[in-house]
């Protein structure tokens, strides 16, 4: 079976709309849930720049008992399987856009094109290790924080910021290169 095969392109669009189903629900609902619930503070998913001990300790107070058990049963949940899905999807897209590059004659070398999915997998794995992270800091409480583990987060929360732009960037060209060379009039 071949990617171009009806049910791995169905296959492809359902995960897609999955990882997107998932990303909307956490914005519109469990995020900015979780922000109430602290007061107005950005939760550490959507701190791209990353956090300092007292931005933590802070977020951890004030979203108390209630908002930390709401964001380890809910939030996480989530947020469990849309690292996978979103990589899944970036490789899946990656993959079928990069032969309407060729077909241009436009150079993709395999070494570049794997090299940008790898990157799509990578920003999963940050993900769902700033997860384990938050997890650990949430567990901990205010009190029992470290600078050490808020650190450890918080370079993963960057990480991933820094994999995901890399990764969605990468896709944007591979999506938008040979339509914006349709619409000046290039051939494509």
């Amino acid at each position: 079976m071949t990617l171009s095969h009806p049910a791995i392109r169905v296959l492809g669009w359902l995960v897609t709309l999955a990882a997107a189903a998932i990303y909307v629900f956490m914005l519109a609902v469990t995020l900015p849930h979780l922000s109430d619930l602290a007061g107005g503070m950005t939760m550490f998913d959507l701190r791209n720049g990353g956090y300092d001990f007292e931005t933590a300790r802070t977020i951890l107070a004030r979203l108390g008992t209630e908002g930390r058990e709401y964001y380890e049963s809910v939030q996480h949940v989530l947020d469990a399987f849309y690292p996978p899905l979103v990589a899944l999807a970036v490789t899946y897209w990656m993959w079928r856009f990069a032969p309407r590059w060729r077909a241009l004659g436009w150079l993709l070398p395999n070494v570049v094109l794997f090299a940008a999915m790898a990157i799509a997998v990578l920003a999963a794995a940050f993900d769902l290790t700033e997860n384990v992270l938050v997890g650990q800091m949430l567990a901990a409480r205010p009190d029992g924080l470290t600078a050490e583990l808020v650190g450890t987060a918080s370079g993963f929360t960057l990480a991933k910021t820094i994999a995901v732009s890399v990764s969605q960037t990468a896709l944007l060209v591979l999506i938008a290169g040979p339509f914006i060379r349709r619409m000046i009039g290039g051939k494509g």
